[in-house]
């Protein structure tokens, strides 16, 4: 994020955004509005397979599908609320929300659209850029921050490193070493170590 991004504002925006998820607690909304979610599932797939056949097999299915399409909505009205508590987060502290909205069109830029919006738990990038830049024009900045050096030095030195391994390479290192016998010292991959019998409450 911070390799990618053009200015430290667009950093602070993807910070305030997340941190206005946690302010809103979204996760213990999300987790709440889940069960009643997970029981509809569950009384579809008992009632496709009292049905039985294609038929009863279509029905689970559809139930499924339909109550994850609307579970994802919520995921939806939570990015926005974030977006904006973010906006004026950013503002307090002296950013320009734009910044944020910079943001989300870097991603779109570099990730494209991803997508139909509505099988989408994030809303379209294009969609926030102009959402956040609407909200931006009704707040105001004082003292406005601009990119600080160490935030310059931090992505200049990010630049220099060598690419992050993917997923895929970090499990196909892992494979191999599995293969090679563990020196001393080294932590064995394919071994937990054991909880500790000194620990007491």
């Amino acid at each position: 994020m911070i390799e990618a991004a053009g200015s430290q504002g667009e950093v602070v925006g993807v910070m305030a955004h997340e941190l206005s998820h946690v302010a809103l607690r979204h996760g213990t909304a999300q987790a709440t509005k889940a069960t009643k979610y997970e029981i509809g599932t569950l009384l579809g797939a008992v009632v496709g397979s009292i049905i039985g056949g294609n038929v009863g097999s279509a029905v689970a299915q559809g139930t499924q599908f339909g109550l994850g399409t609307a579970f994802l909505r919520f995921s939806r009205e939570f990015e926005r609320e974030a977006d904006l508590l973010g906006s004026r987060v950013m503002a307090a502290a002296g950013y320009d929300p734009r910044e944020m909205a910079n943001m989300f069109r870097t991603i779109q830029q570099q990730a494209g659209a991803g997508g139909p919006q509505w099988l989408s738990s994030h809303p379209d990038p294009g969609d926030r850029y102009e959402s956040i830049t609407r909200e931006a024009t009704l707040l105001t900045v004082r003292n406005p921050v601009t990119d600080t050096r160490a935030f310059t030095t931090a992505q200049a030195r990010l630049r220099r490193m060598a690419t992050a391994p993917t997923t895929e390479d970090a499990t196909r290192e892992i494979a191999a070493d599995a293969t090679v016998p563990v020196a001393e010292g080294r932590l064995d991959p394919g071994r937990v170590a054991p909880p500790s019998s000194k620990y007491t409450m």
